[in-house]
């Protein structure tokens, strides 16, 4: 069986599903069989493949010229490599590869995984019926689309994506390896955790307004591993109770997440949410947002506390009440959930065994 994995772009959480899928995936089927179609700028993302499985595409900037630059060179590649199955991820992926084939034969079976759906983002009413209406035209030619957790299977459902073209895999991680330490965050007070981009869909501008406000508190202090958008962004004003740490090598990542009492996460929508499941792995303890797919990972407390955006002051009612003995307790148990729902090994046969029925 050949693959060829398509994404116009591999930061975030598509890199993470990437590099639990790629290595499994080349020792069952070969490395001249699996392939990944990628920006050459994120090439460094994809640190699980050999140089031989990557197909490079050059272009930064997301603009009418690049998106249809990428467009005929992943046709150009569909046609060279030949491959048995096409998997798609992200929005502009599956756009921009299936919107050819509306118009002649496809070669081969397409899966598509949005990785997140364009239509549950947090835009107007009218956008959101344009976005489901493009993916319900496209998945005219789509054998099957992979929902990344059963609230996107349920959406995409309600949206009108064909219920016999959709199947839920849930993402998945592997285990947390042995030789990560611990980071020295020195003693006392209840110390959490922020990943991600400083986007208006991570809702990093949220918790900042609440540290400001909890400014003179002794006892909370927030730790953010993470950056702004787009280089040279002004940065606001940032507390004394919260310090930055930038992008840091996912070893060091690792190390904070064992290291703090919890992992918080005040997103707008989520697709997944593998930050908080990369807690969970890690026996810490996860204090969500209830949107999208995190109240569905995040039991409320039993491995962690949810609260409603809605409401402003449910989050910092949570924050001042916070006990590290409740927390430790959430995160033991959250271990517990990781290891039976979100494992890679999980995630890797599931989707072998999706490619196996689709070859029947």
């Amino acid at each position: 069986m050949k693959i060829l994995h398509i994404a116009e772009s591999i930061k975030g959480g598509v890199a993470t599903y990437i590099n639990e899928i790629g290595p499994y995936q080349t020792e069952k089927y070969g490395d001249g069989n699996v392939y990944f179609l990628i920006p050459e700028s994120d090439a460094g993302y994809l640190t699980s493949a050999q140089a031989k499985q990557l197909i490079t595409f050059k272009g930064k900037r997301r603009s009418p010229i690049t998106m249809l630059r990428f467009m005929f060179f992943a046709l150009r590649n569909i046609y060279r490599v030949k491959p048995d199955i096409i998997h798609l991820h992200s929005t502009f992926a599956g756009a921009l590869v299936r919107l050819p084939f509306l118009c002649w034969l496809k070669p081969c079976k397409i899966i598509y995984c949005a990785h997140g759906y364009a239509f549950l983002m947090d835009v107007s009413e009218w956008r959101k019926k344009v976005f489901a209406l493009i993916e319900k035209i496209l998945a005219w030619r789509t054998d099957v689309i992979i929902n990344i957790s059963h609230h996107e299977g349920l959406e995409a459902i309600k949206v009108g994506l064909p219920k016999g073209t959709l199947v839920t895999i849930t993402n998945g991680l592997s285990p947390l390896l042995s030789t990560v330490h611990t980071a020295s965050l020195g003693r006392g007070g209840i110390k959490l955790l922020f990943v991600g981009r400083f986007d208006r869909q991570k809702g990093f501008d949220i918790l900042l307004e609440h540290f400001r406000k909890l400014e003179d508190s002794s006892s909370l202090h927030l730790y953010v591993a993470g950056g702004a958008v787009l280089d040279g962004q002004n940065l606001p004003d940032i507390p004394e109770n919260v310090t930055l740490l930038g992008w840091l090598p996912n070893d060091q990542l690792q190390s904070y997440y064992k290291s703090v009492d919890a992992l918080i996460v005040p997103s707008r929508w989520e697709g997944f949410g593998f930050v908080a499941v990369e807690a969970m792995r890690a026996e810490t303890a996860v204090i969500a947002s209830n949107r999208g797919s995190l109240a569905e990972i995040v039991s409320h407390r039993k491995t962690g506390l949810l609260f409603n955006l809605d409401t402003p002051f449910e989050l910092r009612k949570i924050l001042i009440s916070l006990r590290k003995e409740d927390l430790a307790v959430y995160g033991e148990a959250g271990k517990k959930r990781f290891l039976e729902f979100y494992t890679a090994d999980r995630l890797n046969k599931e989707i072998a065994d999706l490619y196996d029925k689709l070859m029947l």
